[in-house]
């Protein structure tokens, strides 16, 4: 069982339920929604809404420069995840997923009774070796390559050509998780140029929206988009959920300005981060800090009042933390925490010595 906040799954989950006095870091949501309350345009609610030609995918076939019949519109992007699971993977097929990553790709993967092969980068920061990648998908034949980019926990930004490159090196079909890309203005809109590549794609993380699930895939190759489209739902999602996005994706101006408050933030926190602390180089709300000594940091960070996710989670040390980056309001009090954790730490030890 893994671990997460020290807790097991279901004591986490009622655990956010009683702890609202807790600066939650751990869920991974945007502290606030760029849509202010609104009347929802509810006049044809009776009726079924097929939400697969709709005005949502058309402004989305323009933001990624392809026809409107490639934006597949999915329950958040992991129902995108579990489409492309079911429609690709036969038993016994071969994947792969690098570690530390996010864990819904095994999850999937592992119902669709694939062959998982984890490829772990353990040493900080924990960056991904795409030569090691494509060794290891070559070597056992890959059906599919699941990637995040930013990764999740680290926020590691991988280069477009190196996602290309993985493409271009191996016969897989390449799951890129952009959940977290429009953090990164510089890959936030870009068209891949191998068709191999499926793009996936939320509202939930930016624009604040992950209440509503709603999300999509971009399948250029028109053999996989066929086999995605006799899997799934024509009621993918719901008219609301749908009419939401259209209105997040017209404030340009909001994503932007969430952009730049963000990186204000990171820089907060690795200013100001204890000497005795490590961050991994992100450029999205996910960073993983890691103690450079001997401690349950989760565990050690709830006491204080801060709920994170261990990362044991992700199969790493104890002694490491996913966060989710927030106002420097909250990256003050968790800086403050980790000041005191440290003192702790040294006094025991210095006792100990005495």
């Amino acid at each position: 069982m893994h671990v997460m906040l020290g807790l097991k799954y279901k004591e986490y989950a009622t655990s956010r339920i009683r702890e609202n006095s807790y600066l939650d870091l751990s869920s991974g949501e945007s502290d606030v929604s760029l849509l202010d309350p609104m009347k929802l345009p509810l006049d044809d609610i009776n009726e079924y809404y097929y939400t697969q030609e709709t005005i949502l995918h058309k402004l989305l076939s323009l933001k990624h420069k392809t026809f409107p019949q490639n934006i597949i519109l999915t329950a958040g992007s992991d129902k995108a995840l579990q489409n492309c699971s079911q429609a690709f993977i036969s038993p016994g097929d071969s994947v792969i997923v690098p570690v530390p990553t996010f864990g819904r790709y095994s999850f999937y993967a592992k119902l669709a009774r694939a062959n998982i092969y984890s490829i772990k980068f353990n040493h900080f920061p924990y960056e991904i070796d795409t030569d090691k990648i494509i060794k290891e998908a070559n070597g056992k034949n890959a059906k599919i390559i699941y990637l995040a980019n930013p990764n999740n926990p680290t926020g590691h930004l991988l280069d477009i050509k190196e996602i290309e490159k993985i493409a271009a090196l191996t016969k897989a079909i390449i799951i890129i998780d952009n959940s977290l890309i429009e953090y990164c203005e510089s890959q936030d809109v870009f068209t891949y140029k191998n068709k191999n590549i499926i793009e996936i794609r939320t509202f939930s993380k930016i624009y604040g929206l992950a209440g509503a699930r709603i999300g999509y895939a971009v399948v250029r190759n028109p053999c996989l988009l066929k086999k995605i489209k006799n899997i799934i739902s024509p009621f993918e999602v719901s008219v609301i959920s749908a009419y939401l996005a259209e209105v997040a994706l017209a404030k340009v101006n909001l994503v932007e300005k969430k952009r730049k408050e963000l990186k204000i933030s990171i820089n907060y926190l690795k200013d100001n981060l204890p000497i005795s602390f490590m961050a991994t180089d992100t450029c999205c709300s996910m960073i993983i800090i890691e103690a450079k000594f001997q401690i349950n940091l989760a565990i050690a960070l709830k006491q204080k009042g801060i709920l994170v996710i261990s990362g044991e989670y992700f199969h790493l040390k104890s002694n490491c933390v996913r966060v989710t980056i927030k106002n420097i309001k909250s990256m003050a009090i968790l800086i403050k925490a980790l000041e005191s954790i440290w003192e702790e730490k040294a006094k025991c030890s210095y006792k100990q010595e005495s």
